[in-house]
């Protein structure tokens, strides 16, 4: 589901456009200000793939929060909430597999980007040092606040904490 979203763009200024006004909606509330939006990319992307259709989108955060398991009341667009919740459940692995998370930290090991880590097709990538990702709110150079969402590859390393999923929720 989230590959169907890469080239996607911000269109009507710095972090806005239809689409994220649509998953600020869904994730925040309706009319939510513009906003860094790596994190509520992922979790509309969680939501959308793994919760019940009918599932209402005001009720996304609460639904997504039962299904990860997270105990700790979290801000959905906080990646610093995304890896509090992931280390109080033991959730941090070391090798991540295609569907986990994977988290950008600074030098002082704050988070500050999330994204998917996907499968790695290309023959030629050493992936005990490198990782393929999707993620929003990026951009072709790899900022952490960027303009669309992007296919990259990421190295691993210290300043990275990778989110092993439920396994339900890559199956």
């Amino acid at each position: 589901l989230a590959r169907q979203y890469v080239g996607k763009q911000e269109t009507t200024g710095p972090n806005d456009g239809p689409i994220l006004r649509e998953i600020r909606s869904a994730m925040l509330y309706t009319g939510a200000p513009p906003c860094s939006w790596c994190a509520l990319f992922v979790a509309w992307i969680l939501s959308r793939a793994y919760l019940p259709a009918e599932t209402p989108r005001h009720l996304y955060k609460h639904e997504l929060s039962e299904v990860l398991g997270f105990l700790r009341p979290w801000y959905i667009e906080s990646t610093r909430d995304w890896l509090h919740n992931a280390n109080d459940l033991g959730m941090i692995v070391s090798d991540p597999e295609p569907g986990d998370l994977f988290i950008l930290l600074d030098a002082q090991r704050n988070p500050h980007h999330i994204g998917f880590v996907t499968a790695d097709d290309l023959a030629a990538r050493d992936l005990s040092r490198s990782f393929g990702t999707i993620e929003g709110n990026t951009n072709d150079v790899g900022s952490v606040n960027g303009d669309g969402v992007y296919e990259r590859i990421r190295k691993k390393g210290p300043s990275v904490a990778f989110v092993g999923l439920p396994a339900a929720l890559k199956a």
